[in-house]
C-alpha cells in the first residue's frame, strides 16, 4: 500500500469490505428464500398429492426431503458462494450510491503506480471514512411481497392436504396389518418347521426338501412388505410343494401298518397285549424267530401261515415289508432258525423304515394343516383391516346368507321328503328334482318355463318320451308288451321299500372312494379320519 513520506499507513479497506460482504450474501439467501419458497412448498403439495394418488408410507416425511433439500441448497449458496471483495465494494457503491468510490480505492490501495500529485492518500482517506460509516441497515432489505403470497397460497395447500384424511391410509394401515400378520405366520410355521425336523428321520431327503420349503416360506413372509396376495401365492405355492412329497395312500399305508402291528405284538405277545407301536412289533418278530426252535412242525406251519397273511394284508401297503414277512414265513416252514433270524432283522429293518415314512407323511400333514390355519388367519387379518373390503365382504354374506338360507331351506325340504317311510336305502343323486312350470316351451309370454331348458334335464333325468305327457313330477318305469309301465322297488339294508333310480349297492363304492381320496387329498385331520371310516363302515350295504 502507498504511503506518504514521514506519514504512517492509511487504514486498510478490506476488513470492513469483508464484513459487509457477508450481509450482502445474508441478503441474497433471503431473497433467494423468497423467490425459491414457493417453488419448494409446490413440490411438497405434489408429493402430498401423489401420496394420495398412491399408498406411500410416511409420506409427511417423503413430503418433507425436497423442503430439506432446497433449504439446504439455500444455505450452502448463502454461505458458500464466492463473492470478492471487488464485487463488494462494486455492489455497495452501486447500492448506495458511492460513484465507485470504494471500488477505485481498493483498486488504487492495490496498485503500484507511482502519485505524483499525491491523489492516492486523500482518496484512500475519503473511502476509509466512508466505510466506517457503513451499516448493515444501510442496505436494502426488502423482499417481493408478490413471491411472499404465492408462497403462502402454496404454503396453505399444503398443510390442508397434510390435515386432511388420507384415504391412502387405510391401505398403509391395510398393508401394516398383513405385514404384521405374515411375520407372526412366519413364526407360527418355525415351530411346524422345527416339529417336523424332530420327528422325522434325518437321512431323508424328502424330509430335507420340506424344511428347505419351510424356510423359504418363512424367509418371504417374513420379507412381506404387506402384500395379502403375495403372502397367500407364496403359502399356495410351498402347499403344492408338500404335496408332491406327501403319498395319496398315506392314510391307508398308515393304517395297514398298525394294523400288522397290533397283530404281530399280539401273535408274539397274547391278544391281551396287542399294540400299534412298530417299535414293539420289531421286537416281536425277533421273540418269534427266537421261539422257531421250540415249536412242533403244526406250530410252525400255522406260524407260517399267520405270517404269509399278514404279508398279504401289507402287500398293498409296503411291498419291501411285505416281501420280508415272506421270507420270514419261508423260513419259519422250513424249520431254520438262522434264516428266521436273519428274515427277522430284515422284516424289522423294514417295519422301521415304514414306520419312518409313515411319521414323515404325518409330519408332512400337520405341516399342511399349519400352512392352511396360516392362510385363513392372514386372510382374515387382512379383510378385517380393509374397511372397503369390509363393506364389500358384508355386503357379499349378506347375499351369501340369503341364497344359502334358500337353499337350507330347499335341502331341507327334500330331506323331510326322503325321510318319510319307505324313502331310504337309495339316492336320488343323479335325478334333478322337478320343477313347477305352467304354459308352453315355446310360448315366450308365459314366463313361468323358460323355452329352453339346456342340457340339464337330460342329463340326470330318464329320457323323455310320449308316455310322459308333459307331466314333470312323473317317474319313469320299464314299459311291458301289454303297454304297463312297471316302477322297480329295491329293498334297502335297512328294509325299507326304495323308490329311487340307482342303486343304493351301486353308488355306495363311489363314495366311500371319494371320500378316501378327499381325506388323502385334503389332508382331514388324523382324528376326524377313523369318524369317516366308521361312517362308511357302517352303510357298507355287503
Amino acid at each position: 500500500m502507498p504511503t506518504t513520506k514521514n506519514e504512517s499507513p492509511l487504514p486498510d479497506l478490506r476488513p470492513r469490505l469483508a464484513t459487509m460482504g457477508r450481509y450482502l450474501r445474508l441478503r441474497d439467501g433471503l431473497r433467494l428464500v423468497v423467490r425459491t419458497l414457493w417453488l419448494a412448498m409446490l413440490v411438497v403439495v405434489l408429493v402430498e398429492l401423489a401420496a394420495r394418488t398412491w399408498p406411500m408410507a410416511n409420506r409427511h416425511l417423503w413430503a418433507l426431503v425436497p423442503l430439506g433439500v432446497w433449504l439446504l441448497g439455500v444455505l450452502l449458496y448463502t454461505w458458500l458462494r464466492p463473492l470478492s471483495l471487488y464485487a463488494v465494494a462494486r455492489r455497495l457503491d452501486a447500492e448506495l450510491y458511492l460513484k465507485d468510490r470504494l471500488a477505485t480505492a481498493l483498486e488504487l490501495q492495490d496498485s503500484d503506480r507511482p502519485d505524483p500529485l499525491a491523489f492516492y492518500p486523500r482518496q484512500l482517506a475519503d473511502a476509509a471514512a466512508m466505510a466506517r460509516r457503513l451499516k448493515p441497515g444501510a442496505l436494502d432489505w426488502q423482499v417481493s411481497r408478490q413471491k411472499l403470497g404465492w408462497a403462502a397460497a402454496v404454503a396453505t395447500v399444503a398443510l390442508a392436504l397434510v390435515f386432511l384424511p388420507n384415504p391412502m391410509d387405510a391401505i398403509l394401515t391395510h398393508r401394516a396389518a398383513v405385514q404384521a400378520a405374515a411375520q407372526q405366520q412366519a413364526e407360527a410355521i418355525r415351530a411346524a418347521r422345527n416339529e417336523l425336523e424332530s420327528a422325522t428321520d434325518p437321512t431323508s431327503e424328502e424330509r430335507a426338501q420340506a424344511l428347505a420349503e419351510l424356510e423359504r416360506l418363512m424367509a418371504a413372509l417374513a420379507a412381506n412388505p404387506g402384500d395379502l396376495d403375495q403372502a397367500l401365492a407364496d403359502l399356495a405355492k410351498t402347499q403344492a410343494q408338500l404335496r408332491e412329497l406327501q403319498s395319496p395312500a398315506a392314510t391307508a399305508r398308515q393304517s395297514a401298518l398298525d394294523q400288522l402291528a397290533a397283530q404281530l405284538t399280539a401273535l408274539s405277545q397274547g391278544e391281551s397285549q396287542a399294540s400299534a407301536d412298530t417299535a414293539e412289533a420289531g421286537q416281536a418278530l425277533q421273540e418269534l424267530a427266537a421261539s422257531l426252535p421250540g415249536l412242533d412242525p403244526s406250530a410252525q406251519t400255522d406260524l407260517a401261515d399267520t405270517l404269509d397273511r399278514l404279508a398279504a394284508q401289507t402287500a398293498a401297503a409296503d411291498a419291501d415289508l411285505a416281501k420280508s414277512l415272506v421270507d420270514l414265513a419261508n423260513a419259519v416252514r422250513n424249520g431254520s432258525a438262522g434264516e428266521a433270524l436273519q428274515a427277522a432283522g430284515a422284516a424289522q429293518g423294514a417295519l422301521a423304515q415304514a414306520s419312518q415314512n409313515a411319521d414323515l407323511q404325518e409330519a408332512l400333514a400337520q405341516a399342511q394343516n399349519a400352512l392352511n390355519d396360516s392362510r385363513q388367519q392372514l386372510a382374515q387379518s387382512g379383510q378385517a383391516q380393509s374397511q372397503g373390503q369390509a363393506q364389500a365382504q358384508t355386503s357379499g354374506q349378506g347375499q351369501g346368507q340369503g341364497q344359502g338360507q334358500g337353499q337350507g331351506q330347499n335341502q331341507q325340504g327334500q330331506g323331510q321328503g326322503s325321510g318319510q317311510p319307505g324313502g331310504g336305502g337309495g339316492t336320488t343323486a343323479n335325478q334333478l328334482p322337478g320343477a313347477n312350470r305352467t304354459g308352453r316351451a315355446n310360448d315366450p309370454t308365459q314366463p313361468n318355463r323358460p323355452a329352453v331348458t339346456g342340457q340339464l334335464d337330460t342329463i340326470y333325468a330318464p329320457n323323455a318320451g310320449p308316455h310322459l305327457n308333459g307331466n314333470p313330477d312323473f317317474v319313469a318305469g320299464q314299459e311291458t308288451e301289454q303297454g304297463q309301465t312297471l316302477i322297480r322297488e329295491e329293498q334297502s339294508p335297512q328294509g325299507n321299500i326304495n323308490p329311487s333310480l340307482v342303486p343304493y349297492r351301486d353308488v355306495y363304492q363311489t363314495y366311500a372312494n371319494a371320500a378316501a381320496e378327499s381325506m388323502d387329498r385334503d389332508h382331514i385331520p388324523v382324528e376326524w379320519q377313523d369318524y369317516v371310516r366308521d361312517y362308511f363302515s357302517q352303510l357298507d350295504p355287503k
